[in-house]
């Protein structure tokens, strides 16, 4: 991150803040020291202290004053957007609070799970060597790539690849023709693919071509070169790797277990009828449990509210059932199971931080992101001057568009960000009365700070 204490990185800073919004405030051993307030609301050494923490600004005792006081002007910036998007009614708006669903029912999934079985997310050493093994995370390939939007020429462009012509004399060849989108894919690990179609080619030599369709574009991929790694070069990748696994493994643990535990039964008759392509009856029973009937009717009516969970629709009973499934434990079983386990206590303080974290993204949308436009000529050029900071393009028109996504958003918060710098100073100036820093014991936090910090101490 760029220096947060210059005035053009200020609303990155606070963009950065949001992380700190969703996470816990650090409980003071002592009673907590007030150093600004806003309104009616306190600023505490305990909240400078876990912003400093989130943001990794690491030892402070080198910072001037000045830099501590601008610090300080990040929390109460983030108080007053706040009331500013409170005022505007934001805290309410769809976006934050489809925002806070999501995120609560995730939450709470995530509690549960852990209480039920939370020895089957956890793994040792050799569990993950195994992993590691399994997965032939060993060995990682190196491609090449030649994108054409034509299929016979790609067709024919990879017939004579395969007899042997070079691979970089075809892409200069097809580059003068302008019908060209070429790039090293870098080196690639069989646990970080995303495309699922390119696991053969790690079982290819050197030298070897193959033909991917996707959405309308033909991607020519060789393999360039290939290499063994170990499980502490990649350890981090293999981590996340066995954790997603091992996350999506206790899921369907745990719905099998809600499953056996409410004796969840689903109607076949209606299963076959929301295959059909004639609309069934709402009001047909679905599922069947110790709590009751559900309906077709509220099957899909909960659909609306999961996006998640829908996924285009099932062409197979099996399929059906898994969604039918999820969507009954989400519709029905969580706030029977948050009740019983008495976890609810546990989401209400990261349920309030996620709200104003929400509330200040919309505001950074309106009043930054929306107000600057991008060009393809700026995204290129920007692109080219932080070339480094990216990976090379996917090899995948999904993934491109993703990629893509990320460049022109990193584009758009750096020219909004001295646009957001003037809205805060706007925001500063109307309510200038609100704001009230006690700078006696600012500086005396300062002291302590930096004597506490002190090599002799």
């Amino acid at each position: 991150m760029r220096n947060i204490f210059t005035a053009k990185g200020l609303g990155l800073a606070l963009s950065a803040l949001l992380c700190w919004s969703c996470g816990q405030r650090q409980t003071a051993h002592n009673a907590p020291v007030v150093l600004a307030r806003v309104d009616t609301v306190q600023i505490t050494d305990a909240d400078f202290n876990t912003a400093a923490e989130k943001l990794g600004l690491g030892a402070t005792r080198a910072r001037s004053l000045e830099d501590w006081r601008r610090q300080l002007q990040l929390l109460i910036d983030r108080q007053l957007l706040l009331f500013e998007g409170q005022q505007q009614g934001l805290d309410n708006t769809p976006q934050v609070l489809q925002a806070l669903q999501t995120w609560e029912r995730g939450k709470q999934i995530e509690l549960l799970m852990k209480k039920e079985l939370g020895n089957q997310l956890t793994w040792d050493d050799t569990q993950l060597a195994e992993f590691f093994s399994a997965r032939g995370a060993d060995r990682e390939i190196r491609l090449s790539r030649l994108v054409l939007r034509d299929r016979n020429l790609a067709l024919a462009v990879l017939q004579r690849a395969r007899k042997g012509e070079a691979f970089d004399r075809l892409i200069i060849e097809q580059d003068k023709k302008g019908q060209i989108y070429s790039g090293d894919l870098g080196w690639l690990n069989p646990l970080a693919l995303t495309d699922p179609r390119l696991t053969s080619l790690f079982g290819q030599e050197i030298g070897a071509v193959e033909l991917i369709e996707s959405a309308g574009a033909y991607f020519l991929l060789t393999l360039t070169d290939k290499r063994q790694v170990s499980l502490q070069d990649r350890r981090q990748l293999v981590e996340q790797a066995l954790a997603k696994k091992k996350q999506a493994d206790a899921d369907l643990a745990y719905l099998q277990f809600l499953v056996g535990k409410y004796e969840v039964r689903l109607d076949t008759t209606a299963l076959q009828r929301l295959l059909a392509s004639a609309p069934p009856p709402p009001a047909m029973r679905l599922v069947r449990s110790k709590l009751g009937d559900w309906s077709i009717g509220e099957y899909q009516q909960t659909l609306k509210g999961l996006p998640q969970i829908e996924q285009g629709t099932p062409n197979a009973v099996g399929v059906l059932s898994l969604q039918v499934t999820r969507a009954y434990l989400v519709d029905q079983l969580l706030a029977k199971e948050i009740q019983e386990q008495g976890i609810e206590a546990q989401l209400q303080e990261a349920r309030q931080r996620l709200r104003e974290q929400k509330v200040i993204e919309v505001l950074w949308e309106h009043q930054g992101l929306r107000q600057v436009p991008v060009s393809e000529a700026e995204m290129e050029t920007f692109y080219q001057a932080h070339k480094t900071s990216y990976p090379p393009p996917p090899p995948t028109p999904a993934s491109l568009a993703e990629w893509q996504a990320k460049i022109r958003r990193d584009l758009q918060e750096e020219k909004a960000a001295p646009l957001f710098e003037s809205y805060l100073a706007s925001l500063r100036q109307r309510h200038a009365d609100q704001i009230h820093v006690d700078e006696e014991g600012f500086q005396a936090f300062v002291a302590r700070r930096r004597q506490a910090e002190s090599p002799e101490n």
